[in-house]
């Protein structure tokens, strides 16, 4: 029997990583801030205790039909997935689908239908937990998400794209992507290692010397 950890699978998060969900939200707000009301483009808009009015706003703005199948690309997540796709590995989306949002489940699936041949995504995986999926490499931008992802992928690769919002983050599995072109050649290394480890090893043992 052939152990899953064969399978050279690279799993894509959508919102933040291939799709620039946080830079459209910001956008859709300012269309709808009063003018004695903050900047949404400068403000925290994902403190629920002290802006309860804009979370319901961020609400209903999702709700819009067609809004999650309109997200814009984002440029260094697409960088990551040319990469990986290069290198040979076989590419998934891992996305997190709202029990509470029936229609964004749907939504996502157009949006990646829109963007990537049918021919270069073997799965679309929308579920409520990362956690149990397997893959060889999750590209993820959220640290919660890429935690819980690799408590039982120990010998997993993370790549994460650096925003505002996890520039501080940390992780020994963890190779962050900030654009530059040592960068890139980082995660270049570190792909190519987790593609060719063997299924028991860990990527990093798998590193050109």
């Amino acid at each position: 029997m052939t152990s899953i950890e064969n399978d050279l699978i690279c799993l894509f998060d959508m919102d933040g990583t291939l799709f620039d969900y946080e830079g459209t939200m910001r956008a859709d707000l300012v269309k709808l801030r009063s003018p004695h009301e903050p900047d949404p483009m400068t403000m925290n808009i994902w403190d629920e205790d002290t802006y309860p009015w804009l979370t319901a706003r961020m609400h209903l703005i999702k709700m819009v039909p067609g809004w999650w199948r309109r997200l814009p690309k984002l440029k260094a997540g697409w960088e990551i997935y040319n990469i990986a796709k290069k290198i040979g590995f076989q590419m998934q989306i891992l996305t997190k689908g709202p029990s509470r949002k029936p229609h964004v489940w749907k939504e996502k699936v157009q949006c990646i239908r829109k963007h990537f041949p049918r021919e270069d995504i073997s799965s679309i995986n929308i579920t409520e937990n990362k956690r149990g999926q397997y893959g060889r490499v999750l590209v993820d931008d959220f640290g919660p998400y890429m935690d819980s992802w690799l408590t039982p992928h120990c010998r997993g690769l993370g790549i994460m794209p650096v925003n505002d919002n996890n520039r501080d983050y940390q992780h020994e599995n963890v190779v962050k992507y900030d654009g530059s072109p040592d960068s890139l050649a980082e995660v270049f290394s570190a792909l190519r290692a987790a593609y060719r480890r063997d299924p028991k090893q860990h990527w990093r043992e798998a590193l050109e010397k």
